[in-house]
């Protein structure tokens, strides 16, 4: 703790420094810097920060045309602590550092208008081994066909075709993906992180202030060629429009759907977080389980129908982000039996969460009910320069409908603060950020079913302090 506050102490110094020092970019070029350029239907790529001694790799070879390599990487210190009235065996945690975490993107365009773009994953808290996470093919010119409607065609259009993040509402091109966190003001993600990457296809349109985004998936994160596995879409309608006052305004509202219909395909779309919680440890009795500490995993995997309506609003330095969504299971999978033996019992699950004495119960078999959640949440960030910013975000997640009212009847609700500052070493592409963190879990039933409920019981909260430093190029 002594650590974080001399460290808070000297941040605070340094940016008494920070009024005076030159303006280097300018208010367009700082908007959510150091994205990397390949090419993705958001709002935060249009403009990005330039870093000296930036370099393009070029190769003499007549099948590419330009090839562009970047890296991400984060190294964070916490020192958090978490309680469970409900489950006494977890206890506070020792302040350390976590493991460091790093991407790696590929851009390389083989010709004028089309490229493939893949993402690694160098270490994250799933795949401490080298992980592929993304690997897709972009379309937005098509010169060669030599043709004025084509042209003009392609002008309104781009195209992108293999396994990718899904473009789904404005928040995960806002979140912290693994090594690459410095779009993020503060250092968590949202209680509920709708983040994937899924097999498919994505039709983009552009045209002035309007986008409009419409996808075909295999709904999930891998190939599932299984009888009545179902298949995945999502759409995304944008406004998005500068002012003369230095201002800008963005609406977008964003659908997700899929229509698995038998027990083994399920959508990744709030489970597939390759990377993990920024978070470590809180809330689990073994450190080396806490992938996604912090979080809530919905069990809403099957017949999907989700929304979120995304407004960003900025003036000057100052930066509003809000998020409103709403997902449902419209026949979740939810506990339909007990096996005990070899014998298998209808009927709901015995209290007790997984492991219950005398029986081994399964997920495998449609409850035929609605599982559904909602959260909002809401961002507050002032950039005092291009280098400083102090940022505060308030999220709230509610289940709204269970699987299963036998096992699971509750009315959970959870909730997160986070107040942060960030620091950009000048002409550098190294951030640093400090953030204090506060969680409550209640209403949560230690007796669910779903591990990913039952881990918080009635009231479970935590809090405190990250350090967290990135470096992008």
């Amino acid at each position: 703790m002594k650590l974080l506050i001399l460290l808070t102490l000297a941040l605070g110094l340094v940016s008494q420094k920070i009024y005076a020092a030159p303006q280097l970019f300018s208010a367009e070029e700082m908007d959510f810097k150091f994205t990397p350029s390949y090419p993705v239907f958001d709002i935060y790529q249009q403009k990005t920060r330039p870093v000296d001694g930036r370099k393009e790799i070029t190769f003499a070879n007549d099948f590419v045309e330009r090839m562009r390599m970047g890296a991400d990487f984060r190294l964070s210190f916490q020192d958090l602590e978490s309680g469970n009235v409900d489950k006494p065996d977890i206890g506070n945690l020792d302040a350390g550092f976590t493991n460091a975490r790093a991407n790696w993107f590929w851009d390389i365009e083989v010709s004028k208008g089309i490229s493939t773009f893949f993402n690694i994953y160098l270490s994250s808290e799933h795949h401490l081994e080298v992980y592929m996470r993304e690997g897709y093919f972009f379309i937005d010119e098509l010169p060669g066909f030599k043709s004025s409607m084509i042209d003009d065609l392609m002008k309104l259009l781009s195209a992108k075709a293999g396994q990718f993040e899904i473009n789904y509402g404005d928040w995960h091109l806002r979140r912290t993906n693994n090594g690459e966190v410095q779009r993020n003001p503060v250092v968590g993600n949202y209680l509920i992180d709708a983040n994937t990457t899924e097999i498919g296809m994505e039709i983009m349109a552009d045209k002035g202030n309007f986008q409009f985004l419409g996808a075909f998936t295999g709904g999930t994160n891998k190939e599932d060629i299984t009888p009545k596995n179902g298949y995945g879409w999502y759409f995304k309608l944008g406004f998005d429009k500068k002012f003369e006052s230095d201002s800008r305004l963005r609406i977008a509202a964003s659908y997700y759907g899929t229509n698995h219909r038998n027990t083994t395909t399920k959508s990744e779309l709030y489970s597939g977080n390759r990377s993990g919680s920024p978070y470590r440890g809180i809330f689990k009795p073994n450190v080396s389980t806490g992938y996604d500490a912090g979080q809530l995993l919905p069990d809403i995997n099957s017949q999907i129908g989700a929304y979120q309506i995304n407004l960003v609003y900025q003036i000057k330095g100052l930066e509003i982000f809000g998020t409103y969504e709403m997902a449902q299971d419209r026949n979740a999978l939810g506990c339909g039996g007990q096996t005990t033996g070899t014998t298998f019992a209808p009927g709901p699950c015995a209290p007790g969460g997984f492991g219950a004495a005398g029986a081994v119960n399964t997920f495998n078999v449609f409850s035929g009910n609605k599982e559904a959640w909602s959260q909002w949440a809401i961002d507050l960030v002032y950039r005092f320069s291009p280098e400083f910013h102090i940022a505060g975000r308030y999220n709230v997640a509610e289940r709204e409908d269970s699987y299963n009212q036998t096992v699971s009847p509750a009315d959970y609700k959870a909730k997160m603060y986070n107040i942060g500052i960030g620091y950009f070493i000048p002409r550098s592409t190294a951030l640093i950020k400090i953030e204090y963190m506060n969680q409550e879990f209640t209403n949560f039933l230690k007796t669910d079913y779903y591990a990913n409920y039952s881990q918080y019981g009635a009231n479970a909260k935590a809090n405190g302090f990250t350090i967290e430093g990135s470096l992008t190029f």
